[in-house]
């Protein structure tokens, strides 16, 4: 997308809102002198020390309220400009996150302070910088690979990202009308006229400028957000209409100021935008004709966009002289976006010109193209992405060949591997990195070597050779621990062994697994306040989780500390770890500690929700879902179910509302699986029938849908064994009936019930032994809604219908009708004699009919049945559970027959050859019918 821009973010904040200092008759001389300095720090870029000098105020007695306030704004606004000066777009995302809560708590707390205005005003530029950060990361994603083929996971990420962006502009309008309302009030407080001299006046200019700030800024957002959908769409276009006429309406209104004239230049900007090249070329000559000096920095603009629609016509020549000439007249600018912008075109412009060059020229105009290119590369913009692609094209016809690569210095040599790997192009990354490494040794500048070899390591993580990463990640962190790149190599090398255990399952992953927790514990230790200890700690805590440690898991995600990226998000997972450790000594009888263990993790879980309310977390905001998830289980979990209702309704809301992107779906299904069984808890029904169309419409698919159903089904089925094991008669019966109500009125409703919500149901009948009413579900999907579209149309409908037959058998069989469940078994068998499941389905009916007859004639049919099916099972490799299941019912049969040594004898030579016989449920199986057989 050319010509995209985060205007709300650059020079576009025209005049600074606050009172100047001294200007401000609450405060005594000595605290304007501190504003004065606090805002020095910010201004010159000293992002660490400008926080830590106000928190050392704040500390102080005797603070006036009003600088109490100033102090808190500034704050906010510090974190604000941090993250607009910030590369890594991660990391962007996390400051902005922290200056929304900054500024969100003094507006809340100061709603009639003088900067609350602006603070509003900082709010919603803030939202504008999220979506445009959310655009750039979506314009990095990939969505196609090396040979052009599409990456499903890359177009989900991106769209989800352009979701992101979209919402976030839509908080900025927001924030922005709220803001308007207040400045306009403030500015048509004064009266019309104001003598020349009197401080009223200046005042009022301020208030003036301030409102028309505030009313470019929100025309832009219309602009911002044309730019996350693909040019020539209707969205994109009308965005840019309606951004045009605001621009538009704006310039007219104030032709004489400056907010007049950057909105004349959006306007254009918009025009061009759709195409029409030569109504914008007339606004931006017309500008760049100004003569005050004070549009000079947006004459520079100008004549960055200009040169875009030189460009776009197709003179390309003079947009190469154009932007050389830009360059030239701003040195400075080089590497803003703008200048990286100006770069772009201009390599764009010499690419377009080489069809008609001789060899030597179409080389020398390659290379000088690549350097461009190389440039813009280097740095986060809206330029890079296009950038990357032009220098993937092209950067093979001028990469150096093995001598050249060896003749470099080391600075040229670093220079290189940075483009290398913005291009993602690692074996040429490596050749030159180790290049640098040879140089540095030689001159024995140790600092340089393992800078050189920390890129490697990434380039070795990179490009998925995670041994060799972590190797030498680990060995730059522990044999050089007090370097300044050693905190981030053992980061590397934890993620390298992160990936190499995901990865790599046929190896020793338990040394892997090792590997990872030592590493983790020196990382910790060693830099202790530090992010990567802390992200270290997380790691462990996962690990600890896993391996069923949960009271170690409590400890390590309790120690990651407070204000770290990640500090709420490991509360929670303490609060979990706590949960399970609770679950787990209630089943060992341990009542006491239980209960003290479940306290506390209901004291986390509900501190760091809290924490995010107070901050003004959205309630769709993933880590705010996986927070309430967690507090709604608790609370439903511990007999309070209303309380579990109210916690997660807002989240159903928003999913009626709109669906969520595909990734988010597993935290949407918890959040739906909880409430779901919350209504069941306090007998509500009918709310959960409800809950269940809303399910089916954030599934992505069919398989996902049916995976959801099963999730649900495990859950419960989870609950009542847990309430079993407790010993809790009372408890069970009543998990057991409200489960029970809600199938049978999830079945018996006629209207939002698709195949899959009724197969569920009837299934799920099965397992809690309503053979009667699972029958009846199944009959009616075979006569309705298995008959009709869109079932019919769906490419697996035919496998469904078999999977609904059969379980219409089971049903039957389960509640005695044994003779219609043979004659539908033996028509399933018919037509799919190969068909594993509806061959064990007939020997079970075969079985129950002897039980029922106890004739030697039924038995004698259903141990023959059952011979054959195992000895025909036996050839196939591998062994299949089904197998061991045929012999574990030849025995049945022959102890129907009284010849109960022959059965145990069957048994133990089954469990000599394979003493597992299939899974530990199995085996428990064969050992609870050897008991009953006295074997």
């Amino acid at each position: 997308m050319r010509g995209q821009h985060g205007f709300a973010a650059a020079a576009l904040v025209l005049v600074a809102m606050a009172a100047a200092p001294g200007q401000d008759s609450e405060l005594p001389p000595e605290w304007d002198r501190e504003l004065r300095f606090v805002q020095g720090l910010r201004e010159r870029g000293y992002f660490d020390l400008a926080p830590e000098y106000v928190q050392g105020l704040l500390k102080q007695d005797g603070l006036p309220e009003a600088l109490r306030g100033a102090l808190r704004y500034e704050l906010g606004r510090g974190r604000l400009e941090e993250a607009t000066a910030t590369a890594d777009l991660d990391r962007r995302q996390v400051i902005l996150e922290q200056a929304r809560q900054e500024l969100d708590g003094f507006v809340r707390a100061y709603p009639d302070h003088r900067l609350t205005s602006e603070a509003l005003v900082q709010l919603a530029r803030l939202y504008v910088e999220r979506g445009h950060t959310a655009l750039l990361q979506a314009n990095e994603v990939r969505t196609v690979d090396e040979e052009g083929r599409e990456i499903p996971s890359g177009q989900l990420e991106r769209q989800a990202r352009l979701n992101a962006a979209r919402a976030a502009f839509a908080e900025a309008r927001t924030a922005y009308d709220a803001a308007e309302g207040r400045l306009k009030a403030a500015y048509d407080a004064f009266p019309k006229f104001i003598p020349e001299g009197d401080p009223r006046r200046a005042a009022r200019d301020r208030a003036h400028t301030a409102l028309m700030d505030d009313q470019l800024q929100r025309a832009i957002v219309d602009y911002e957000e044309a730019q996350t959908y693909p040019p020539g769409s209707a969205e994109r276009d009308r965005l840019l209409d309606q951004a045009a006429a605001r621009f538009k309406d704006l310039y007219e209104r104030y032709r004489t100021q400056l907010a007049g004239l950057h909105a004349r230049m959006l306007q254009a900007k918009s025009l061009e935008e759709k195409g029409e090249l030569g109504p914008a070329m007339g606004i931006y000559n017309e500008l760049m004709d100004h003569t005050d000096p004070r549009v000079r920095d947006l004459q520079r603009q100008v004549g960055f966009f200009r040169i875009i629609v030189i460009n776009k016509r197709g003179e390309h020549a003079l947009a190469v002289d154009e932007a050389a000439r830009w360059l030239q007249a701003n040195p400075q600018h080089r590497t803003t976006e703008e200048g990286l912008g100006v770069q772009l075109e201009m390599a764009r412009a010499i690419l377009a010109q080489l069809e008609g060059m001789n060899p030597s020229e179409r080389e020398q105009a390659i290379r000088a193209a690549v350097d461009r290119l190389t440039e813009v590369v280097r740095y986060y913009s809206p330029h890079k992405p296009e950038a990357l692609k032009l220098l993937q094209k092209y950067q093979e016809r001028s990469a150096r060949r093995a001598n050249q690569v060896a003749n470099l210095s080391y600075e040229d040599a670093m220079s290189q591997a940075d483009t290398a790997i913005s291009t993602h192009d690692w074996g040429l990354a490596e050749a030159l990195l180790k290049q640098a490494i040879r140089r540095a040794k030689r001159s024995r500048e140790l600092e340089k070597v393992n800078r050189a070899r920390y890129y490697l390591a990434y380039v070795y993580y990179a490009s998925d050779r995670y041994y060799e990463a972590a190797v030498l990640a680990e060995h730059l962190a522990r044999r050089y621990r007090e370097g300044g790149l050693a905190a981030k190599a053992a980061e590397i090398g934890l993620a390298s062994l992160t990936q190499a255990y995901n990865t790599f399952t046929q190896v020793d992953r338990a040394s892997d697994l090792e590997r990872m927790i030592d590493l983790a514990q020196y990382t910790a230790a060693t830099w202790p306040e530090s992010p990567e200890a802390d992200s270290a700690r997380s790691t462990l805590g996962e690990i600890y989780l896993g391996r069923g440690e949960y009271a170690e898991a409590a400890a390590v995600f309790e120690e990651v500390r407070e204000g770290s990226p990640g500090y709420l998000n490991a509360r929670v997972k303490a609060g979990d770890a706590h949960w399970r450790l609770a679950q787990r000594l209630r089943d060992e009888g341990k009542a006491a500690e239980a209960d003290a263990e479940a306290k506390r993790a209901e004291e986390i879980v509900a501190a760091a929700l809290r924490a995010r309310d107070e901050a003004g977390v959205p309630t769709t905001d993933p880590d705010r879902i996986t927070n309430a998830n967690a507090m709604a289980e608790i609370l439903r979990a511990t007999g309070r179910p209303s309380e579990a209702i109210a916690l997660l309704e807002p989240i159903a809301e928003a999913l009626r509302a709109a669906p969520p992107a595909a990734e988010a779906v597993p935290l949407y299904a918890g959040s739906l699986t909880i409430l779901l069984r919350a209504h069941l808890a306090a007998g509500q029904p009918n709310q959960a029938i409800e809950l269940m169309s809303v399910l089916e419409s954030v599934a992505p698919s069919r398989a996902s849908l049916t995976q959801l159903y099963f999730e649900l089904g495990r859950s419960l089925q989870a609950e009542l064994e847990r309430l079993e094991k407790a010993n809790n008669p009372a408890a069970y019966r009543k998990t057991q009936d409200a489960y029970r109500q809600f199938l049978t009125a999830l079945a018996g409703s006629r209207a939002g019930q698709s195949y899959d919500s009724l197969q569920w149901a009837g299934e799920s009948m099965l397992d809690l032994k309503m053979p009667k009413e699972a029958a009846e579900v199944f009959e009616r999907v075979l006569k309705t809604v298995a008959q009709e579209k869109p079932f019919t149309d769906r490419p697996d409908a035919a496998a469904r219908i078999l999977r609904t037959r059969l379980k219409l058998v089971s049903a039957l069989r389960q509640q005695g009708e044994l003779d219609r469940a043979w004659e539908l078994v033996q028509q399933l068998v018919s037509e799919n004699p190969r068909m594993l499941e509806a061959l064990l389905e007939q020997g079970l009916v075969l079985e129950d009919r002897a039980r029922r007859g106890g004739d030697r004639a039924a038995w004698e049919a259903s141990l023959r049945y059952w011979r054959n099916l195992a000895t025909r099972l036996n050839q196939a490799s591998p062994k299949r559970p089904e197998l061991f299941e045929a012999w574990l019912h030849v025995a049945t049969a022959l102890e129907g027959l009284g010849q109960k040594a022959e059965a145990i004898k069957t048994l133990r030579g089954v469990m000599t050859l394979t003493p597992s016989v299939g899974t530990p449920a199995m085996k428990s199986r064969y050992e609870q019918a050897l008991k009953r057989l006295g074997g």
